[in-house]
């Protein structure tokens, strides 16, 4: 399904940084968040094997993306300040990677509304950090140019999806949530400085 919905929408997509990645590895993916089609494009550039993502709950309601995040079988997030359903979707993103999935994360939390890097939230970092897990940053370039948030039109280009050296997680511990997440931030936004 992300094949052609990235077929129907005109992207020409690009992957750069293969050689980073392990196919087989599992991985917690972290990104920058511009549109809704970030996913089928991560989808169809990055081919792991087993792939699973954390996604607003809201979002499950809406027609042909609701579709595929279901198909996908994409982790729903309880809306914010609901804590306690909160935490058991991320206790079910760590059962997803002891079974081998890599979870993909939008660290910002929701999409950018002018296509700049915004801050990232601590979640995916703890995750990781109490998984042992290894993180995997992707850099999403021109997404911008084809769609941004509230808007409709699409733009066809060509997007870019550069996949940087993983981050082994487990060499954090958990006092150092703040250092790891500050770590990413900083390496994806000078990778989006020099395209």
């Amino acid at each position: 399904m992300a094949a052609q919905m990235i077929w129907v929408s005109g992207i020409k997509l690009r992957v750069e940084g293969e050689e980073n990645i392990d196919r087989d590895q599992t991985y917690i993916l972290i990104f920058n968040h511009i549109n809704f089609f970030d996913h089928f494009v991560l989808f169809r550039a990055l081919k792991l094997r087993k792939l699973r993502g954390i996604e607003k709950e809201s979002h499950f309601s809406w027609p042909i993306y609701g579709t595929f995040l279901r198909k996908i079988h994409i982790l729903p997030i309880a809306p914010r300040g609901d804590t306690r359903r909160a935490r058991a979707s991320l206790e079910k993103a760590k059962d997803f990677l002891a079974q081998g999935y890599s979870m993909g994360i939008a660290p910002e939390g929701t999409r950018s509304i002018d296509g700049k890097l915004q801050a990232f939230k601590k979640g995916a970092f703890h995750l990781a950090i109490q998984t042992k897990a290894t993180l995997l940053p992707v850099v999403l370039i021109n997404m911008d140019r084809f769609n941004l948030k509230s808007q409709w039109d699409l733009h066809p280009c060509e997007v870019t999806v550069r996949i940087l050296p993983p981050i082994d997680a487990s060499t954090y511990h958990e006092n150092q949530v703040t250092t790891l997440r500050n770590h990413c931030h900083r390496t994806i936004a000078m990778e989006l400085k020099s395209s």
